[in-house]
C-alpha cells in the first residue's frame, strides 16, 4: 500500500509541476497576475513535502517487512503483491462453520478433555476392588481336607472421591460456560470483519469503476479549459487534489479489504479464499470446454 502511496504522491507533484508551469506562462503573458503563480509555487512545494513524507514512509514499511523475514537489511526495491485485485471469500454462515478450529477454541477444547480425564480417573476410583480367596482347610474330626473360599469387598462407608468427583465436574462445566461465551465473542468479531470487508471490496469497486474514471475525465477538461482561459486556478487546483485524494481513497479501500480478509483467516485458522480460488479456476475451466465443445 505504502508502495502505491508514494507513486501517487509522485503523480501529485507531477500535476503540480504541470500546474506551475501553466500559471508561469499564464503571468508571462500578462494574462494571470503573480499571485497565480505564487499559489502555484505553494501548491508545489507542498507536493514536494508530501512525496518525502511517503518516501519516509515507504522505507520504514520496508524494514518492518524485512525484520518479519529475519533480516535487518532491506534486500529489495519493490514488494509484489495484487493490491487492488477484487478478492472473494464464502458467507458468513459457511465462514462461521470454522469458527470451532480458533486457536482459542482449541484450546478451550483441550482443557475439556483434560479435567474429563480426570474425572474418568476419578469415578474408577470408586469402583470396589474385588478379592476372591482360594485355599484348602483340615478337619480334625473326620480327618479330612476340605476346600475354602472366599470373596471380599471394602465397604464404602465414607466416600472421600465423592466431593472431588463434583468438583471436577464443575469445573468441567465453567470451562464449557468459557468456551461458549469465547466462541459467541469470536462469531460476532468475525461478523464484523465480514461487513467490512463487504464494504471495503464495494468501496474499491466503486471508485475504480466509475468515480476515479469520471475524476480523471473532469481533470483532463479542466486542465484543457485553463490553457486557454476558459477555468480558473482555484478550478484546476482542486480537480487535482480530488483526483490525488480518490487514489488515496482506492489504497485505503484496498488495504482495508486485505486486512479484514487477513483478520478473518486469524480467527477460522484457515484461508478463506481458497474456495473463491477454487470457483475461479471452476469457472474458467467451463468456460474452456464449453469453447471446445462449440469448435
Amino acid at each position: 500500500a505504502d508502495q502505491h502511496r508514494l507513486l501517487t504522491a509522485e503523480r501529485a507533484k507531477t500535476l503540480a509541476e504541470q500546474g506551475f508551469k501553466f500559471s508561469s506562462q499564464r503571468t508571462r503573458s500578462g494574462a494571470a497576475s503573480t499571485i497565480e503563480k505564487r499559489r502555484a509555487g505553494i501548491a508545489l512545494a507542498r507536493s514536494e513535502i508530501n512525496l518525502e513524507h511517503r518516501e519516509h514512509e515507504l522505507r520504514a514499511s520496508k524494514r518492518r517487512l524485512s525484520m518479519l523475514w529475519g533480516s535487518s537489511d532491506i534486500n529489495y526495491s519493490v514488494a509484489g503483491g495484487e493490491l487492488f485485485h477484487p478478492i472473494d471469500i464464502p458467507l458468513y454462515e459457511t465462514l462461521a462453520q470454522k469458527i470451532e478450529d480458533n486457536p482459542k477454541l482449541i484450546h478451550f477444547s483441550k482443557r475439556q478433555s483434560a479435567e474429563k480425564a480426570k474425572v474418568h480417573l476419578a469415578q474408577a476410583a470408586l469402583t470396589p476392588d474385588l478379592s476372591l480367596n482360594i485355599g484348602t482347610r483340615y478337619y480334625k474330626t473326620p480327618q479330612a481336607y476340605g476346600m475354602v473360599f472366599g470373596i471380599s469387598t471394602p465397604i464404602p462407608v465414607f466416600d472421600r472421591n465423592r466431593g472431588e468427583i463434583e468438583s471436577l465436574e464443575m469445573r468441567v462445566q465453567e470451562i464449557v460456560a468459557q468456551q461458549d461465551h469465547e466462541r459467541i465473542k469470536l462469531l460476532a468479531i468475525l461478523y464484523g470483519h465480514v461487513q467490512e470487508f463487504a464494504h471495503a471490496k464495494q468501496s474499491l469497486h466503486i471508485l475504480q469503476e466509475e468515480i476515479l474514471p469520471e475524476a480523471e475525465s473532469v481533470l483532463k477538461f479542466i486542465t484543457n479549459g485553463f490553457r486557454v482561459g476558459r477555468f480558473s486556478q482555484l478550478e484546476l487546483l482542486d480537480a487535482q487534489a480530488t483526483l490525488v485524494e480518490l487514489e488515496n481513497e482506492r489504497i485505503s479501500a484496498a488495504e482495508e479489504m486485505w486486512m479484514h480478509a487477513f483478520h478473518i483467516q486469524s480467527l477460522i485458522g484457515v484461508n478463506p479464499f481458497a474456495a473463491a480460488t477454487d470457483r475461479e479456476k471452476d469457472g474458467a475451466a467451463q468456460k474452456t470446454s464449453q469453447g471446445v465443445s462449440h469448435e
